[in-house]
């Protein structure tokens, strides 16, 4: 979900580098004309496709027995937006895709196929501006694990799980000083933003292939995560020639996350009244992000852009990329 309101509020929709965007006069000594991909005619529409994929690392706790956890997401994203004003617009969106995750020592894998949407809209107000999404998934999860202890003991386990959540975003632009030697314009952008998650696991239960002794039973519960995000944001515009702008960004931030019932409740299904605490790797709580990217415009509407993405934590590493397309007309 971290991924998908990325790609939802990407940082390409900060100020577009396609058509009515990129307006770059020269300097003042310069007897030349201003190089710009500003259309005649307004453009309101405009129509993307993305993809994106990613994998995070989350270091277990020998204390209290839990293994290291990894996880890998990919999927890819379409979504249609409209601009109502000059400076309001309005979307949604809808994505397919997939997980893939497991511990160590060949404990456990599993899998999901995931469904998502999202409306979102953004308005600007002179040089500050506010971003909203609402979004929802649906995840068809199954899980695999041996168990070696009293013979051949697979077990399996599949399951729907519904994840929602909500971001919301303000920052202000402000005019970055001219580099020296280097044609555009550059803006530099301090941002806040809060996001909220709630993920709900059914109960459910573990089927054998062999053995089922340790076969167990888990209770349905509900995760809620809250993010606060806080950081800048760095963008450079530089026109390449008559219709055609290319946007460099960056942005570097602190994120810290709020976690609800990170633990399971299981008993052993051929034991009744067996109930214990599962406690799985822990989720980092303070983390670094850091973002770099470029997307180049041309005035027929047209524009391509991707970026690079991490989150470093203690005990926690994130990385995830993404690549866009989008037309305006």
């Amino acid at each position: 979900m971290n991924s998908f309101l990325s790609m939802v509020l990407s940082p390409f929709d900060d100020y577009r580098t396609g058509p009515g965007v990129v307006t770059t006069a020269p300097p003042k000594y310069a007897k030349v004309p201003s190089v710009s991909v500003t259309p005649s005619s307004p453009r309101y529409w405009d129509v993307w496709a993305a993809a994106y994929g990613g994998q995070t690392k989350a270091l277990g706790d020998v204390s209290i027995g839990s293994h290291d956890r990894s996880s890998r997401a990919f999927g890819l994203v379409t979504g249609l937006d409209v601009r109502l004003t000059p400076d309001t617009r309005v979307g949604f969106a809808l994505a397919g895709g997939g997980t893939n995750f497991g511990l160590t020592d060949n404990l456990a894998v599993g899998r999901s196929d995931m469904f998502q949407a999202a409306v979102y809209g953004r308005t600007n107000f002179h040089s500050a501006y506010v971003a909203a999404a609402l979004a929802y998934a649906w995840n068809g999860v199954s899980t695999d694990r041996y168990v070696p202890l009293a013979g051949p003991d697979h077990l399996l386990a599949s399951y729907s799980a519904n994840n929602f959540a909500g971001r919301l975003e303000g920052g202000y632009r402000i005019a970055a000083p001219e580099i020296i030697g280097l044609p555009g314009r550059g803006w530099i952008t301090p941002y806040a933003a809060v996001q909220i998650q709630a993920f709900y696991t059914p109960f459910y239960r573990e089927t054998s292939v062999g053995s089922s002794a340790f076969a167990l039973a888990y209770e349905a519960r509900t995760t809620v995560t809250t993010r606060t995000e806080l950081g800048g944001k760095l963008e450079r515009m530089i026109p390449l020639g008559p219709g055609v702008g290319l946007t460099l960004r960056t942005r570097a931030a602190w994120a810290h996350d709020e976690f609800t019932n990170t633990s399971a409740i299981a008993t052993f299904q051929s034991l009744p009244g067996s109930q214990f605490i599962v406690v799985g790797a822990a989720p980092a709580r303070d983390s670094l992000l850091l973002l770099a990217g470029a997307e180049i415009g041309f005035a027929n509407g047209v524009a391509l852009g991707g970026w690079f993405n991490s989150e470093q934590a203690y005990g926690s590493q994130t990385y995830s990329g993404s690549a866009r397309l989008h037309y305006t007309w």
